[in-house]
């Protein structure tokens, strides 16, 4: 039986094959990636993966920062702008920014 640690897929498995003919499994750290925006999936440039710097000058200091892209951003502001304003209501928000919509509206 396998080790508890090899059981999760957090870590990459590589099959192998060595000397003597025998595959065997690697398991090997995946590979750092961008972060991702939590509702367009695009990159988020401004957030760097860098041990070496300090969590604060990893992602930017507005609302959403290391979470959001600014476009995504831009259109939750609008949408609960819109909401305390009273010209628009909760649901004629699409799902996806609800939630998002709802920490600033306080809805």
């Amino acid at each position: 039986m396998g080790l508890l640690k090899h059981k999760s897929r957090s870590l990459a498995r590589v099959q192998r094959r060595t000397v003597s003919g025998k595959t065997v499994t690697h398991y090997r750290a995946r590979k750092n990636d961008y972060m991702k925006c939590g509702i367009c999936k695009s990159n988020l440039l401004s957030v760097t993966n860098s041990s070496s710097v300090s969590k604060s000058s990893k992602r930017p200091s507005r609302i959403f920062g290391g979470h959001l892209c600014h476009g995504c951003t831009r259109t939750i502001i609008s949408q609960a702008s819109k909401i305390k304003a009273g010209t628009i209501k909760i649901n004629d928000v699409d799902i996806l920014l609800q939630p998002y919509v709802k920490t600033i509206a306080k809805v």
